[in-house]
């Protein structure tokens, strides 16, 4: 596979870089949003958190993380030293849609300020704790994995 902006080869496989961020509130609730249903029908009905691709040679992770933050919600990364946003896992699995495509899915957690300004990317979104994220049937299997392993605390 051609190398674009989004993907890399590693030991000879195509990876694309996803980040995802835990974007946590003043009160300690993270924040989950909804696909639109009318630009995403196939992953409409699960929530999720906000996140998007590496863009390679041209941001680092971490930059990642604010801009697709912004773009999606409006809000941003607390800049505080004591702020900077923390690892939480890696998870990897293969495209839905592209047979020799893997994606490697980086998820941080940090606090974020702002009011929720949804891009039209996205049709709903909540501020949960993690005991009310473990009651939800329509939770992102992915989230759902880092939540059953203890990481959303």
């Amino acid at each position: 596979m051609a190398e674009d902006s989004e993907t890399i080869e590693v030991r000879g496989e195509s990876i694309n870089v996803g980040a995802k961020l835990l974007a946590v509130n003043e009160e300690g609730k993270y924040l989950l949003i909804r696909r639109n249903p009318e630009k995403y029908p196939e992953m409409a009905n699960r929530l999720d958190i906000p996140g998007g691709r590496w863009i390679k040679d041209q941001e680092v992770i971490p930059k990642t993380l604010e801009r697709e933050l912004g773009k999606e919600t409006g809000l941003t990364v607390i800049s505080e030293p004591d702020n900077k946003p923390e690892f939480i896992a890696k998870q990897k699995f293969p495209h839905s849609r592209i047979k020799k495509l893997s994606i490697v899915r980086l998820t941080y957690r940090a606090q974020v300020t702002g009011p929720v300004q949804l891009s039209d990317e996205h049709s709903e979104y909540m501020w949960v704790t993690p005991q009310e994220m473990k009651e939800m049937s329509d939770l992102d299997p992915l989230v759902k994995d880092l939540l059953d392993q203890g990481l959303i605390k």
